[in-house]
């Protein structure tokens, strides 16, 4: 069951910049775990800015017209399968990521219920802004 915020808590363009916020953080994520080389994928791929702009290109197109619901199985196909995934070769590596997509893009982030960890320290930053 899809469970829906309420229309005077949640509008559009707080869950649209919520959704963008969490695509900043995956490219973060995915940056770094770059670093640890076979540790953090098993073939090294070579992400950029580049996949960024196309997921943040494609985040505003899939959220410019939404009416209540975020269609975040779109989102992790999109991003997971065609614009990260592109680059992606191994089977393990595409579970990895798929699993990130999933963790960051859910509807537990439209209600703040969404956590990485259950260490508090390494959870969602509620408010910051992106300028």
């Amino acid at each position: 069951m899809i469970r829906k915020p309420p229309r005077s808590t949640q509008s559009r363009s707080s869950a649209a910049s919520d959704v963008y916020k969490r695509q900043c953080l995956f490219h973060s994520v995915i940056l770094e775990r770059k670093k640890f080389g076979p540790l953090g994928f098993n073939i090294p791929y070579e992400f950029s800015d580049n996949d960024f702009d196309v997921s943040k290109q494609t985040l505003f197109y899939l959220l410019d017209d939404i009416d209540e619901d975020v269609p975040f199985n779109s989102i992790i196909y999109l991003i997971g399968g065609i614009n990260y995934g592109g680059r992606v070769t191994d089977n393990w590596d595409r579970r990895c990521l798929i699993a990130l997509l999933q963790k960051y893009f859910n509807n537990d982030i439209l209600f703040g219920e969404a956590t990485f960890s259950s260490i508090e320290e390494y959870d969602y930053p509620n408010s910051f802004s992106i300028e």
